[in-house]
C-alpha cells in the first residue's frame, strides 16, 4: 500500500503539477503580453490619430488604382468651368515601383487657350498627383478665334500599391494656383480683323453726338437710338475717354484690332 501511494505521488502528482505549472507559466506570460498592450494603447491611439491626422491634410494624395479609366474620369471632372477643351485621351503606359506606380496617358485636342491653362493648372495643383511633361502648342489656322489653340501633353498619374491608413478617404480636391500667367504668346498684336459687336455697342464711327449736359452726352447711334453715355463707359472697340463742355465735344479711345486710335465728336449744330 505504501510503495503504491508513494509511485502515485511520484509519476502522477508530480507530473500533474509540472503540467500546470507549464500551463501557468504560460498563462502568466500571455497575461504580462496583453497587460503591455493595454498599458501601450493609448500611446499607440494617440499616435496613430496623429499620423492619420498628418496624411488627411497632405496637400497631394495617390490614385487608389493603377486603372487608366480613372485618370480619365478624373480628368474629365477637371475639364470643367474655366477650362472646357476638347481632347482626345490614350493611355500608353503603366510602370510599377516599391510603394507606388505611374500611369502615362496622352492628352490631345484643341480649345481656348486660357482654358488649356486652367485645366493644366487644375491637373497639376488639385490633390491627386499629376505631372504634365511633353507640352506640344500652336495656333488653330483653322479657327477664326485668335485665342483658340491646337496642344498635346503626356499626364503622370500616381497610384499606391500599398494602402495607407485605409480608413483615410481622399477628397479629391480640385485645386488651382492663382499665380500664374496666362498669356497667349499666339495671341497677334496686330490683328487682319475686328471682333463681332456681340454685345450691340454704340459704333462711334457711325454714330453723332446730339447733345452734352455736364458729365453725360448724349448720341444716336448706327441703330437710331439715343444712348446716354459718361466717362469710362464701354463703345464698339474701346470706350468715352473724357468729355469736354468747353468745346462741346467727346474723345473716344478705340481698339482696331491692335492699331489705337482716338475719335473724336462734336455736337451736332
Amino acid at each position: 500500500m505504501g510503495g503504491g501511494a508513494f509511485a502515485y505521488l511520484e509519476f502522477y502528482l508530480n507530473a500533474q503539477i509540472s503540467r500546470l505549472e507549464e500551463s501557468k507559466q504560460q498563462k502568466q506570460n500571455d497575461f504580462n503580453q496583453k497587460k503591455g498592450i493595454v498599458d501601450d494603447y493609448a500611446e499607440v491611439l494617440n499616435l496613430y490619430e496623429e499620423r492619420k491626422k498628418r496624411i488627411e491634410n497632405y496637400d497631394k494624395s495617390l490614385f487608389p488604382s493603377s486603372d487608366p479609366d480613372d485618370v480619365y474620369d478624373y480628368l474629365n471632372k477637371l475639364n470643367t468651368g474655366n477650362s472646357i477643351l476638347t481632347f482626345e485621351y490614350v493611355f500608353t503606359d503603366s510602370v510599377i515601383n516599391n510603394e507606388y506606380g505611374t500611369i502615362t496617358s496622352s492628352l490631345s485636342g484643341t480649345g481656348q487657350h486660357d482654358a488649356l491653362v486652367n485645366f493644366i493648372n487644375k491637373i497639376e495643383n488639385s490633390q491627386l498627383i499629376n505631372k504634365v511633361t511633353e507640352v506640344s502648342l500652336n495656333f488653330d489656322d483653322r479657327a477664326e478665334d485668335y485665342n483658340e489653340v491646337v496642344f498635346s501633353f503626356n499626364v503622370e498619374s500616381y497610384y499606391e500599391r500599398i494602402a495607407v491608413l485605409d480608413s483615410m478617404q481622399a477628397s479629391n480636391e480640385i485645386r488651382m494656383n492663382v499665380s500664374y500667367s496666362d498669356h497667349n504668346p499666339f495671341y497677334p498684336l496686330i490683328r487682319t480683323r475686328f471682333p463681332e459687336n456681340a454685345e450691340n455697342l454704340s459704333n462711334i464711327e457711325a454714330s453723332r453726338i446730339v447733345g452734352l449736359s455736364g458729365n453725360r452726352i448724349f448720341i444716336i447711334d448706327q441703330t437710331g437710338k439715343m444712348v446716354t453715355l459718361r466717362e469710362g463707359d464701354r463703345v464698339y472697340l474701346g470706350f468715352l475717354e473724357t468729355i469736354d463742355s468747353n468745346t462741346k465735344s467727346a474723345k473716344f479711345k478705340l481698339d482696331k484690332a491692335g492699331i489705337i486710335e482716338y475719335v473724336t465728336l462734336e455736337v451736332s449744330k
